[in-house]
């Protein structure tokens, strides 16, 4: 198994539980004794691990129902202009995609290019759903497939099976990697 560690060497455990699925143990380190551990990756590490924080780090009760782009006039960046779905990538990446994109565009308006406030805001709405709306919709498709034992097992057998499948959802949830630009 890679691991991959973010700062200080340290490594991101992260999960999404369904509410009904975590609340017959009712707190997390049952959850992850019965649940997490019977999964042998994750019961070595965490075995062999030492929490960097006292107590996990959570959020509850996540909507990843569709959102605006744009609201009150206001461009929305990251998860304000749409929950990004784990089962789309990188969302920290997202973020800061979709804010270079809107910077981009907030520059072409200030050098006129872009003239007025209304042309702007449909620019932005546009461009980010170019980047990103089919990533997200692939995610809605895609998790209530994970949700369902046999049928996760299933999906993992065909995507161990079949290698060809794993970078074809890659390739609908990942997008096209960032290119750069320099002022």
């Amino acid at each position: 198994m890679r691991r991959i560690q973010v700062e200080n060497r340290n490594l991101n455990v992260c999960y999404l539980a369904t509410y009904k699925s975590f609340q017959q143990y009712r707190n997390i380190d049952t959850f992850r004794l019965e649940v997490l551990c019977k999964n042998p990756h994750l019961k070595l590490i965490f075995e062999n691990s030492v929490p960097a924080f006292e107590h996990p780090l959570t959020i509850s009760q996540v909507s990843f129902s569709n959102k605006s782009t744009v609201e009150d006039h206001m461009l929305m960046c990251g998860d304000a202009a749409g929950m990004i779905h784990p089962m789309c990538g990188n969302g920290m990446a997202m973020a800061i995609h979709s804010a270079k994109i809107a910077s981009e565009l907030i520059i072409d308006h200030f050098n006129k290019k872009i003239r007025s406030r209304q042309e702007l805001e449909a620019a932005y709405s546009q461009a980010w759903n170019a980047t990103f709306k089919t990533r997200i919709t692939t995610g809605r498709i895609l998790q209530p497939f994970f949700g369902k034992d046999g049928l996760t097992r299933a999906i993992m057998y065909g995507v161990t099976h079949i290698p060809a499948v794993l970078p074809v959802i890659i390739r609908h949830t990942h997008g096209k990697p960032l290119k750069l630009t320099t002022v």
